[in-house]
């Protein structure tokens, strides 16, 4: 089946597609092992109706700031939706918080939650360096697990098996560096 194909076929009902913003390698690899069937990186452009209008396969919306402009925009347009819904658990100035399950009894095809894993991810930095601030400056150094996955497992995520390979060639023996 062509990847054009496969995609009408995801859009189509019986259930909305919800598809994770992702902005790297790591965050697609996540998004994929979490079981989601599709991805999205946004732009601009591509949220005019005149796409729809030249054959487009999907209207993608953005900034519905309330759940009666979702509504209208679902009832009005003639192609399935995709709909932005921004940071996925909060509410901003441009997207009410809905669940895909709300947008999918509205008609929408598609949903989008493109600062998902952006916004996660700063959230994880901003806890990881107050953490990392409070053992630099302790007088014992404090694991801190909870706030890092493991080498092996950023290997495991991006299927990289050399990285297992590579830390079995370089380390230190902890008996002979005493």
């Amino acid at each position: 089946m062509s990847k054009g194909k496969l995609f009408k076929k995801l859009v189509n009902p019986p259930e909305i597609l919800v598809s994770p913003g992702v902005y790297d390698g790591f965050s697609l690899k996540i998004t994929e092992q979490a079981g989601f069937k599709a991805a999205a990186i946004t732009g601009a452009g591509v949220s005019e109706c005149q796409f729809v209008e030249a054959g487009a396969d999907i209207f993608y919306a953005d900034a519905l700031m309330t759940v009666n402009g979702m509504k209208t925009v679902v009832e009005n347009i003639p192609a399935p939706l995709c709909v932005n819904m921004g940071l996925g658990f909060q509410t901003r100035g441009t997207t009410p918080l809905i669940t895909s399950k709300q947008l999918q009894a509205m008609g929408a095809a598609m949903v989008t939650f493109p600062r998902l894993l952006t916004t996660a991810a700063a959230k994880g930095m901003q806890n990881c360096m107050a953490a990392f601030k409070i053992m630099v400056g302790g007088e014992e150094p404090e694991a801190r697990e909870d706030l890092q996955v493991r080498f092996k497992e950023i290997g495991e995520l991006m299927e990289l098996p050399i990285l297992d390979n590579l830390d079995e060639k370089y380390a230190v023996n902890a008996e002979a560096a005493e």
